[in-house]
């Protein structure tokens, strides 16, 4: 009686989250459109949300209130299709299924106001995110708004994949950064979303980018041309064996220089491990039997520091440097013990 009851209260609670998706396809091909751009209005917060679709046109959001909404769907060379949806208490799933929308532009006879700016923009050699075009951006960091950019993914540990390869390197306006370079999850992390203006996910690079071999890259465009700033984090722990270790990271962007820097200390203790083996030669007559027997443990420490500094004469030329260095020390306590004899055996 008491779980029935439990079910039937929880089946009259109002639904916390609708969750709405669909397809955006064109009309002619029915094929599905990728990157459209898909805005939600609501008559008394104006828009409160901005999305894209995926390569296949498909999209979903969710919604948190019940009432009236205006769903917009956009892409570049095809007329504005505007869908009306009403969210109450019994409904908590709605599918638009495929929303056609129709090549060409429409036709009008006078023009007031201008068309906003796309949610994404597709190039020869890149996707661009427009970041300012995103009301999200107000209230978000630059880590929670890369899960809408696509081709990009970052999962439950925040780490960040492009089309499923960690093979990629981030740049800020187009340049290496020193607060980038080493921690970019606990940077993009502490970033206003509100201080850039797009992302591009180059899937292409051509030389004018510091690659270094690798496959893509994220190239972030700020609002202004620097992210002056200091950021510091420290660390320790210790093991079951006794060992322990701490470390230390800082980085720093100040007008045109900027540097970071790390070190850790690890002191490291292996437990005491014992052997034991014996080998009868049969081709002695003297030391037939061989038996040795021995005991070691060691213990060390180690200690690893790295740097990097960078210095930007003009928006076409920046001086870097960087260095690295490591250190290690094992102290082993070893015994060994042999014997030697000569025995004979009834055949």
């Amino acid at each position: 009686m008491i779980l029935i009851s439990t079910l039937i209260y929880h089946a009259f609670l109002p639904v916390r989250s609708y969750q709405i998706k669909g397809m955006v396809v064109d009309s002619v091909s029915v094929k599905g459109l990728p990157y459209a751009t898909i805005t939600v209005q609501s008559g008394k917060q104006g828009i409160i949300k901005r999305l894209a679709s995926d390569a296949n046109g498909n999209f979903d959001f969710s919604l948190d209130t019940i009432g009236k909404y205006s769903v917009i769907f956009q892409s570049i060379g095809y007329q504005t299709l505007k869908k009306e949806i009403t969210l109450n208490q019994q409904k908590g799933k709605i599918d638009l299924g495929r929303i056609k929308i129709n090549p060409g532009m429409e036709k009008i006879e006078e023009v007031s106001v201008v068309a906003q700016k796309p949610l994404v923009r597709t190039e020869v050699d890149k996707i661009i995110y427009s970041i300012d075009a995103d009301p999200e951006a107000k209230t978000n960091n630059a880590l929670e708004m890369l899960r809408k950019v696509p081709l990009v993914t970052v999962d439950g540990e925040d780490n960040i994949q492009i089309k499923g390869t960690s093979n990629f390197k981030i740049l800020l306006n187009g340049k290496s950064s020193s607060m980038l370079s080493q921690n970019s999850k606990d940077v993009l992390r502490s970033l206003p979303a509100s201080t850039i203006k797009d992302i591009e996910v180059i899937t292409n690079p051509s030389s004018k980018y510091e690659a270094e071999g690798t496959g893509e890259i994220i190239n972030i465009i700020t609002t202004k041309k620097q992210i002056d700033g200091f950021m510091g984090r420290v660390n320790a722990g210790v093991d079951s064996r006794g060992g322990f270790n701490a470390g230390i990271y800082a980085t720093s962007k100040i007008k045109k220089f900027g540097f970071s820097i790390s070190y850790n200390y690890n002191d490291f203790r292996q437990p005491g491990s014992e052997s034991f083996s014996s080998r009868e030669n049969f081709l002695s007559s003297t030391n037939r039997f061989t038996t040795s027997e021995g005991s070691n443990q060691y213990k060390g420490i180690a200690n690893m520091g790295m740097g990097e500094a960078s210095y930007e004469i003009d928006s076409l030329n920046l001086v870097s440097f960087s260095f690295w260095g490591f250190i290690q020390a094992k102290i082993f306590q070893q015994s060994i013990r042999n014997g030697a004899y000569f025995s004979t055996r009834l055949l």
